[in-house]
């Protein structure tokens, strides 16, 4: 099944939001025109992302604290438009121009004005090296799931971390290694930092990955301050 595919067959869950054919084939040509060509932030990262959210809500309704309806077409949504603009943002983040490209783009279709600003919101909480954010219309709950579900990947296996670093660096193939090196490093350490203290993870679903995550990210640090060292070693003095 291709990408798109699982996407379509997902939409249709959804008749309360996504009820209108032209919508759906809108959406499904949107996220195909602005997830393509890219290593990481692609639709198999979106995909990714809400096969976990389909994990959740399975997890969840066994439970006594099931995910509602409008929380996981909320989820769904924010989902679908997290990293619809990536590596563009300057003067303004590429979560804020994600989060209003969805508001354009849903607009057309709905005047639920709650659910819009409920999806910016979490779209606009997907800044992770940002300090806590603090919701105003979902629950802190909704926000710590959305995140957790966009991290997931730190504590996968090995192997699939390094493809998602590789991928990464592969997204930033025009800076040259050491400055990418730096600025990865940067990032690096301020997860380590959550996932050293617990708090990478939030959720229940996932809190218990926290360690794992962080011996991804120490292994992955080790490797880009070794190669940094190489790097220097290179640059002749002047």
């Amino acid at each position: 099944m291709t990408e798109l595919k699982y996407i379509e067959n997902l939409l249709n869950k959804y008749p309360d939001i996504f009820f209108d054919d032209g919508l759906k084939k809108e959406l499904l040509c949107v996220l195909e025109k602005n997830y393509a060509n890219r290593h990481y932030h692609s639709l198999t990262h979106i995909v990714n992302c809400l096969e976990n959210l389909e994990e959740v809500i399975v997890k969840r309704k066994e439970s006594e604290k099931p995910l509602k309806k409008i929380e996981q077409e909320i989820l769904l949504s924010a989902i679908l438009f997290h990293d619809i603009i990536y590596g563009e943002g300057k003067d303004v983040s590429d979560e804020k121009m994600s989060a209003l490209l969805f508001e354009e783009f849903i607009s057309s279709y709905l005047n639920n004005q709650n659910f819009i600003a409920s999806v910016k919101e979490l779209i606009l909480s997907t800044e992770h090296l940002k300090d806590a954010f603090t919701p105003i219309y979902v629950s802190q709950n909704l926000v710590d799931l959305m995140a957790d579900i966009d991290l997931s990947i730190l504590s996968s296996t090995p192997n699939e971390y390094k493809i998602y670093s590789d991928n990464v660096r592969k997204e930033y193939a025009y800076l040259p290694d050491i400055d990418y090196s730096k600025g990865r490093i940067k990032v690096l350490i301020s997860l380590r930092t959550k996932a050293s203290n617990g708090l990478l993870y939030k959720t229940d679903e996932y809190k218990s990955r926290n360690k794992k995550a962080l011996l991804n990210i120490n292994n992955e640090l080790i490797y880009l301050k070794d190669k940094l060292k190489q790097l220097d070693n290179r640059i002749p003095n002047l």
